[in-house]
């Protein structure tokens, strides 16, 4: 299946992956995937008539060294969440600061020292709740979490997915061990590292090349 947009989306990506620090935004081979519910004509963070624009200036501010690109989606996925915008705006008048204050794990996650890198990976690469969550999902064959709008997503990855490290990065934690556990783009990953399939057990699958921001996992010995 072949994903067909409009030139001004196609604008809008490239626009927003310049924005978001992905360093070969603007060549033509680097594509962006659809990870979130998110219609591609809504309003950039960084554009002036987005009413939450304020509230993440503030978290840019604090963690200014935090890469664009994790910070832009930790924003969309945990500050969106109705629940925590609502507590923000209602309890903490607006300041994600004093929101995360509590959160020990989000703030050294953001504090964390980021890379972006391409790494030569297959499915035994991974940590064990990874793993298991492949298997639990068959590799995006079955909906096992009631994701949404799973298989629309899964189809669109596997249309743009390639295996020479140019897809859009996907954000990882390393282990002491070495091994990854994946907490953005699953869609993503699981449709490269299909590729590497070999017709021999998942493990033994051949190696594929997986752009990802990757930082250590910090709360590795606290879960283990």
């Amino acid at each position: 299946m072949k994903i067909i947009i409009t030139e001004n989306q196609y604008n809008k990506l490239q626009e927003d992956l310049e924005y978001w620090g992905v360093s070969d935004a603007t060549k033509d081979r680097y594509e962006m995937g659809s990870e979130l519910d998110e219609d591609v004509d809504s309003i950039p963070i960084y554009k002036e008539v987005n009413p939450n624009k304020k509230i993440y200036e503030k978290l840019r501010k604090e963690f200014s060294s935090t890469p664009n690109y994790i910070l832009n989606d930790f924003f969309r996925n945990v500050i969106m969440d109705n629940e925590s915008l609502k507590s923000i705006n209602n309890t903490y008048y607006g300041d994600p600061i004093a929101f995360l204050e509590g959160s020990k794990y989000w703030r050294d996650y953001l504090n964390s020292e980021w890379e972006l890198k391409v790494i030569e990976v297959n499915p035994n690469d991974f940590d064990d709740t990874t793993l298991n969550a492949f298997f639990d999902r068959e590799f995006g064959e079955v909906n096992t979490y009631d994701v949404p709008k799973d298989k629309e997503r899964m189809d669109t990855q596997m249309s743009m997915r390639r295996s020479d490290g140019n897809n859009e990065p996907v954000i990882l934690l390393q282990n002491p061990d070495g091994n990854y556990e994946l907490v953005e783009g699953w869609h993503r990953t699981m449709s490269i590292l299909k590729m590497g399939d070999n017709g021999e057990d998942v493990k033994n699958w051949d190696k594929v090349k997986l752009r990802a921001f990757i930082a250590p996992n910090s709360e590795y010995e606290k879960k283990n």
